[in-house]
């Protein structure tokens, strides 16, 4: 996310105007970087959390 946040803010056409760079191609596949697959990434993995009902947070019960 970072590295989009850089395009945006110096790449050309201008200051805040700038593109972001995608640098990664796969055959029949939309060409995309490193925050692309971070974001899908994270909505696939609390998609399947929440319909498998596992909270992201652990509940560490401490007994006395």
């Amino acid at each position: 996310i970072l590295g989009n946040l850089m395009d945006r803010i110096f790449r050309e056409p201008g200051f805040l105007r700038g593109h972001v760079i995608d640098w990664m191609q796969l055959p029949h596949w939309p060409i995309f970087n490193i925050a692309d697959s971070a974001i899908v990434c994270a909505a696939v993995l609390s998609i399947v959390l929440t319909g498998r009902n596992i909270s992201p947070i652990a509940n560490k019960s401490v007994r006395p």
